[in-house]
């Protein structure tokens, strides 16, 4: 349910005076809607009175149903975080907050207590927190870390875009470390987190088991200095997902992160492409290594057959062993399949050396070869 907003512009309706009062009631009292967006109050409606806007919204904290909360309104500016925090508290059901179209950034310290006190008022159903792009910067980031700071069940925080630095970091690291032990992703693209912002991160989300997907893309202000300490966490946290892209990525970042994943099972893409990246053939050779080290066959055996995807427009010396990784094939057939790939004679006069010990595992061996794909086979 969209509010205060149609296709055409100028023919909105826009409640005004006790119209506002009594369209809250009629949301507080719905049982069916699921996702409400509250868009812009209309001059019209926010040069009603104001105990008539906050009718709407005593009438509003009276639902029950709403799972999805939308907030567009920047011409109420901090008063809206007082007004909508009795349905915040009230409503058991509220899964997902999402903050936009606003420019937090001139909002006083009254304003950011208003949004701080909202969000700690938040109900424990709570999940997914969005607020990108509305200059947060880092003071308001602190102040939204308090507020979330009662929040352990967190699964998803969101905040793209907003002009976070080291001190933001701080106030996040704390969040982090301390609280959302269930996060699942966080996203911070599009920020201005430097190397020693990376390092706090990096502290608080050490031995983190729960977190999947890390997004630090965008980001012009670290270096392999930062890369390297995040480098860190691939052996420390179950990361499914990590992205850089657009960052300043070269043929270093590549050896750090490379030698990283050499005993990682769990990471599946590896975002390192897009316009700062200055990776020669040099760097992508170590991946093309990484994912298949044709040095012995106990080497390719023992290589990364999880990472699946680094981006767009990715060598073909890579590109081949990503796609066998993303076959859909268990991680021992990926295996075999690159061996096969990869040794068109294998000798096996090794074998003689144990007499015949050795010819159940080998023929066992060949025969499970033959159910890899002739195509996967090269």
């Amino acid at each position: 349910l969209d509010l205060f907003r149609s296709c055409d512009e100028d023919q909105d309706y826009v409640p005004t005076g006790e119209g506002l009062g009594r369209l809250g009631y009629f949301v507080g009292e719905n049982e069916i809607v699921k996702k409400l967006s509250i868009w812009d109050l209309h001059e019209d409606a926010c040069d009603s009175r104001l105990d008539f806007v906050e009718a709407f919204f005593k009438g509003l904290s009276r639902n029950k149903s709403i799972e999805t909360l939308e907030l567009h309104c920047e011409l109420l500016g901090g008063d809206i975080f007082r007004m909508i925090g009795p349905f915040l508290s009230n409503n058991q059901n509220l899964t997902k907050l999402r903050l936009g179209e606003y420019e937090l950034s001139e909002f006083g310290r009254e304003e950011a207590r208003h949004l701080s006190l909202a969000l700690w008022r938040c109900s424990k159903s709570l999940k997914v927190f969005d607020a990108s792009c509305i200059e947060l910067g880092d003071a308001l980031c602190a102040y939204i870390a308090v507020g979330l700071s009662v929040h352990p069940q967190l699964t998803v925080i969101h905040l793209n875009g907003n002009h976070i630095s080291r001190t933001g970091c701080i106030a996040l690291g704390t969040l982090l470390r301390w609280t959302t032990t269930e996060l699942e992703v966080l996203s911070l693209q599009g920020n201005s987190i430097d190397d020693e912002g990376v390092k706090v991160l990096v502290r608080a989300l050490t031995n983190n088991k729960s977190l999947t997907t890390l997004d630090l893309s965008y980001d012009p202000w670290a270096s392999n200095v930062g890369w390297l300490s995040l480098s860190t966490l691939l052996s420390t946290t179950n990361l499914k997902h990590l992205q850089l892209d657009s960052n300043f990525i070269n043929d270093n970042t590549a050896f750090l992160f490379a030698g990283a994943l050499l005993q990682n099972d769990t990471l599946e893409s590896l975002v390192l492409t897009g316009h700062r990246n200055t990776m020669t053939t040099t760097g992508w050779s170590v991946f093309s290594q990484l994912l298949c080290d044709t040095s012995s066959i106990n080497a390719t055996f023992l290589s990364n057959h999880t990472i699946r995807y680094f981006g767009c427009t990715i060598p073909r010396n890579v590109s081949k062993y990503l796609a066998l990784n993303d076959s859909g094939s268990e991680t021992k057939q990926i295996a075999m399949c690159k061996i096969l790939r990869s040794y068109h004679e294998i000798d096996v006069k090794p074998f003689f050396e144990w007499d015949l010990k050795a010819l159940p595992l080998v023929v066992r061996w060949f025969n499970r070869a033959r159910t890899c794909p002739i195509e996967m086979r090269g």
